[in-house]
């Protein structure tokens, strides 16, 4: 009923799954309910676990949020309601690089991202600017970021 009554008001829904939770809020996909605990608690900045346990769930998923908003807020794209594409554009400084990936520095906030070997030999130097287009690919245990030099690669 809620989820209805915020759809005709025009008011944005958004799904996690509980992997994507247990990602974004402790790193790893896999995590334990006691091991999510205990990074909302720290991330918090509480003395104790939340109680009762549904508390403690919501405070990651409303975690989750806050984190998915700050990430696509300095990748310059919205935050992505259920069924839409996780693409956009971003552009910042080459942190390092690697053979198949680079790191980009977007407001202080490093980002490694998968590209082709075609972007790194047009102008891959580290401290040199860069834009691309990329593609956010989420699976339960990971989110992996693949970056291109057009939207249609």
């Amino acid at each position: 009923m809620a989820i209805l009554a915020a759809v005709n008001s025009k008011i944005p829904i958004f799904e996690y799954s509980p992997a994507q939770v247990k990602q974004r809020v402790a790193s790893y996909g896999a995590s334990s309910k006691e091991q999510i605990q205990q990074m909302v608690r720290l991330q918090l900045g509480l003395d104790e676990i939340p109680e009762p346990n549904d508390a403690a769930d919501a405070l990651a998923v409303a975690l989750c949020h806050l984190s998915e908003i700050h990430v696509t807020g300095l990748l310059g794209d919205e935050p992505k309601t259920k069924g839409e594409k996780h693409d956009c554009q971003f552009a910042g400084v080459i942190d390092a690089i690697s053979t198949d990936s680079v790191i980009v520095n977007i407001g202080g906030v490093g980002f490694k991202v998968a590209v082709p070997t075609s972007v790194i030999a047009e102008g891959g130097i580290i401290g040199s600017d860069i834009k691309l287009y990329t593609h956010l690919h989420v699976r339960e245990d990971d989110l992996s970021l693949y970056g291109f030099d057009s939207p249609t690669a």
